[in-house]
């Protein structure tokens, strides 16, 4: 597999905006693409308490990722995409474990809101099943304890 590069891409500006860039903005546009009927939720959890933007790339972005913390132990991990190119490739598998030691170091509970858990199911998480409806989706969270 091709040497890749994980990158927190955005951050909340001290005034409580976006900083965005090039990068941020292609991040952005592939969660979109690969969660077009779920642009509420992405919106939200965009503004959800700090948020931090994530790609993975190796010269050309293959995957996406929404982080918060709402607590010193817990990390959530709204949304997880891979570009359909790079999927079936172990670049997932790659990226979340990438994700798992630079955005959750600390935490000894992962929580994932996932639209297809059956991904999460396979890299160690357990599906607690759909819980309940945030901004108009059915919300599945699937819990990994480090």
């Amino acid at each position: 597999m091709a040497s890749y590069t994980l990158s927190l891409v955005s951050r909340r500006s001290p005034a409580g905006s976006f900083i965005a860039d090039p990068v941020f903005l292609a991040a952005q546009q592939l969660l979109f693409t690969a969660f077009p009927d779920h642009s509420n939720a992405l919106v939200a959890a965009l503004h959800s308490r700090n948020p931090q933007l994530w790609n993975y790339s190796n010269g050309a972005l293959v995957g996406a990722a929404i982080t918060s913390h709402p607590t010193p132990l817990e990390g959530e991990l709204h949304f997880f995409a891979v570009a359909p190119e790079a999927q079936k490739q172990g670049v997932g598998r790659a990226f979340y474990e990438a994700l798992e030691a630079r955005a959750f170091t600390n935490q000894a509970r992962v929580t994932a809101v996932s639209y297809v858990p059956g991904f999460f199911e396979r890299i160690g998480f357990v599906n607690k099943g759909p819980t309940h409806t945030h901004v108009g989706c059915l919300d599945h969270y699937l819990i990994k304890v480090k």
